[in-house]
């Protein structure tokens, strides 16, 4: 016993309790429930675009048109984009029109990057979809949504967690998309 007892002296706690894969669940399910839904940005309406303005402004508008997010208004040289009533109750809720949730798919792999700290990498999913995103309009236009969606169960990730001396995780690096691999 006392051989047992010295044996174990030698080697630090965190080699005794190393977090598990459901460990890494866990904190990845927390932490993409406490993010916010994924969102458009646009976030002040009406909005008010000149005949001048930018192509990529004027077309992001057009894709909400096209979606029946947003209706449109000529004055003169201006064009006003509002809410159609569907949105703007959408948009009252956040402040913005979210189109999804990010959660865990899967984890693929946990990789020690240095001592105590690990990278796992995984797949997420879109929950909450919201039914105007498979827009094509919209999607073209909005290219993060786009990419987002596509990726979904398909795209990895990776986030990097710190190992406590209590054998705690503590998220190190938020998730980043490892490639645009869909």
């Amino acid at each position: 016993m006392i051989l047992l007892l010295s044996w174990a002296a030698l080697f630090p706690g965190s080699l005794w309790a190393q977090p598990t894969n459901a460990d890494y669940q866990r904190a990845l399910r927390d932490y993409f429930a406490a993010e916010p839904a994924h969102c458009l940005g646009v976030k002040q309406w009406p909005v008010y675009s000149h005949a001048q303005d930018a192509p990529w402004i004027t077309g992001r508008m057009q894709a909400l048109v096209d979606a029946g997010l947003a209706r449109e208004t000529r004055q003169g040289e201006n064009i006003v984009y509002q809410l159609t009533p569907q949105a703007e109750q959408a948009w009252r809720t956040a402040g913005d029109l979210c189109f999804g949730r990010m959660e865990l798919d899967h984890i693929l792999t946990i990789e020690p990057v240095a001592q105590g700290m690990n990278a796992v990498y995984f797949t997420y999913r879109l929950t909450q979809l919201a039914p105007w995103a498979s827009n094509a309009s919209l999607r073209f236009a909005f290219s993060e949504m786009n990419n987002l969606i596509a990726g979904s169960t398909k795209m990895r990730y990776s986030a990097t967690f710190r190992i406590t001396k209590q054998s705690k995780l503590m998220l190190h690096s938020p998730p980043i998309p490892v490639e645009l691999d869909f």
